[in-house]
């Protein structure tokens, strides 16, 4: 087995380990609103896991572009880490249409447009991560004596670390790319909920 493999293995047991955080997380959720509240409706149990993984992937696009070399490797483990979102279909959809790349094409495009796109997932992931963050905030809050946020994005470091490691070693430009869309899309707004 090459590097290559080990290093994806490596990153899909963390990605694993996230998913499986978000369902229980979301189910505590929903559990205590039904018996607080009363209320029975909820979403679509893959919704969340939906979320994570447009989340994920910007992160992961984030670090793969900031050393201006997104090679194929790299667009093959964006691409495949995820099962249940792909931030290509999202941004199809949020741009009705307009914005219709392939990872393969993302992987092709100029390093300033490649820039751009990544500049721009915030927003257009904004009301997406508070969706996303929100419930998890309240049951992190509930449960004092356990940081979910910490064990998540901790999860997350470790996807995007073994990207990194891809091409030999992280940089600090990637370590820092990586860093700031989680603290961007997860961290800040988690800790502003809590």
């Amino acid at each position: 087995m090459g590097q290559g493999q080990k290093l994806f293995n490596e990153a899909v047991e963390h990605y694993n380990h996230a998913i499986e955080l978000v369902k229980m997380l979301y189910q505590v959720h929903w559990d205590a609103e039904k018996q607080f509240s009363g209320r029975a409706e909820r979403m679509n149990p893959q919704q969340p896991l939906i979320y994570f993984d447009l989340i994920l992937q910007a992160v992961l696009l984030s670090l793969a572009v900031s050393d201006e070399n997104f090679d194929p490797l790299e667009r093959q483990y964006v691409e495949k880490i995820t099962d249940y979102g792909d931030l290509t279909d999202y941004l199809r959809w949020w741009s009705r249409g307009k914005t219709d790349f392939t990872w393969e094409q993302i992987a092709a495009m100029d390093t300033r447009t490649q820039r751009q796109l990544v500049a721009m997932l915030p927003d257009v992931l904004d009301q997406l991560c508070d969706d996303f963050v929100a419930p998890l905030a309240k049951v992190d809050s509930a449960i004092r004596e356990t940081n979910f946020l910490a064990q998540l994005t901790e999860e997350i470091y470790r996807i995007s670390s073994t990207l990194g490691y891809m091409d030999g070693q992280v940089t600090a430009e990637e370590a820092d790319a990586s860093a700031d869309m989680i603290e961007r899309l997860l961290s800040r707004r988690w800790k502003q909920m809590l």
